[in-house]
């Protein structure tokens, strides 16, 4: 479990966090380093940058100093909790012929974050696996299409992918096969609650009846291959079948080499954008049911979730499950021309359009720009409306007439009594 991260001269501002146990939940503009935030959780973790190993990745580069003139005074500071001690650690910055590196000054070796999954909006993800770690594999690094057709790495065979994967478990009699799919299916099922997606039959696109493809049983009860789903369902089939292959190939290889007593009993997930693609019905249930995921691994499982997010319905999802002692909102500002990231406290508002009009999402408006600027030409006016001429009343009034529904009766109730008093 990452306790800390404090950072200095790298990134959109210097960053002194303390992180809650369980959930750790990020709102903040676009632009302001959510997702460069979630890099450096996973490096304090794994110690190794997502794109340094697979360049075809589009995001999670190593980080660079702000400064390049204080390049030797980047770093980062953080502090990973181990049999309830913390431990320290440091990361500084090293240039040299053009490669930025990262060397690390610990107290020891490096701590056992269990296994570490990272997930990336465009449908990228990582895992890194402490037991399974090494200098030739440090971490599973792979974009969508890679972790969909399947890699080869150096002759092995690094992933088989998930359109693979899922024809195989179908059909094996292998003992981690059948695990791997009964948990795939239940954590479909765990994240898809107002759908109810599951596994259909295996069937056969191409004209020579060779390759079988997977398919999804739809609500509407017919069985879609999974290349025709939508970009929602993709990504959570993308994180259904990256949890049960990664847990799962983890069991296998403990087993085999070092003994059940290895199996990791922890996790820490990262998910970038969590909301993106969903339909704001999914997104009511999307961080609950991650939340839950993990049940499905183990019941003594303990995680750290890391999300971010730019849905007010996601925030709201989050009242249920909130623990102050356990959880934290982290909220990123514009402030000036410099970005604020602070630990804030989660109140509980209610409803999403709270939110909307909330600190979190800086007062957004839950109208359109210009019902917005009519309303807020209306309210300027005040008391003057009673008394000005007819020549400002009456633009004043079109302007709403042009722009704000006559659905939104209690505000258009406002208008007519100010109407009658005029007349």
């Amino acid at each position: 479990m990452l306790a800390s991260l404090k950072t200095r001269n790298i990134g959109p501002s210097d960053l002194d966090l303390v992180f809650g146990k369980r959930l750790n939940l990020i709102s903040g503009d676009n632009g302001l380093g959510k997702s460069f935030l979630l890099d450096l959780v996973w490096y304090a973790l794994t110690r190794t940058w997502p794109n340094a190993l697979n360049p075809r990745l589009k995001a999670g580069y190593p980080a660079r100093p702000t400064d390049p003139a204080r390049a030797k005074d980047a770093r980062i500071d953080y502090q990973i909790l181990k049999s309830g001690k913390k431990e320290d650690d440091t990361s500084k910055h090293a240039r040299y012929e053009g490669v930025n590196e990262w060397g690390v000054k610990g107290s020891g070796a490096q701590p056992d974050p269990g296994l570490v999954f990272y997930f990336f909006p465009d449908g990228s993800c990582c895992l890194y696996d402490f037991q399974r770690s090494s200098a030739d594999l440090p971490a599973y690094v792979l974009t969508q299409d890679e972790l969909w057709g399947g890699m080869d790495r150096a002759k092995i065979n690094f992933i088989k992918g998930l359109e693979s994967d899922l024809v195989v478990w179908k059909k094996s009699t292998d003992e981690y096969d059948k695990k791997s799919l009964e948990m795939m299916v239940n954590i479909l099922k765990c994240l898809s609650p107002r759908l109810g997606l599951s596994l259909g039959e295996p069937t056969v696109l191409d004209r020579h009846g060779i390759e079988e493809i997977p398919t999804i049983n739809m609500p509407y009860q017919q069985n879609v291959p999974i290349r025709f789903v939508s970009s929602a369902i993709k990504r959570i089939l993308s994180v259904a079948y990256f949890i049960a292959w990664g847990y799962n190939t983890h069991v296998k290889w403990c087993m085999a080499n070092k003994g059940a007593k290895s199996i990791s009993k922890k996790a820490v997930i990262l998910f970038d954008e969590i909301d993106a693609h969903l339909h704001p019905k999914w997104q009511l249930s999307i961080l609950p049911a991650l939340m839950e995921v993990c049940g499905q691994l183990d019941s003594q499982f303990s995680v750290q979730y890391f999300v971010t997010t730019h849905s007010p319905l996601v925030m709201v999802s989050a009242e249920t499950p909130w623990n102050d002692n356990n959880d934290s909102l982290i909220d990123i500002d514009h402030l000036g021309q410099s970005v604020s990231v602070k630990v804030k406290p989660f109140v509980k508002l209610g409803k999403a359009e709270s939110y909307l009009n909330a600190d979190q999402f800086d007062y957004t408006s839950n109208r359109s720009l210009e019902a917005t600027a009519a309303i807020d030409a209306w309210k300027q006016a005040s008391d003057a409306v009673l008394t000005m001429p007819k020549a400002e009343f009456e633009p004043l009034l079109k302007r709403l007439d042009q722009y704000v529904p006559k659905e939104d009766m209690m505000f258009w109730a406002g208008v007519t009594h100010v109407k009658s008093r005029r007349a």
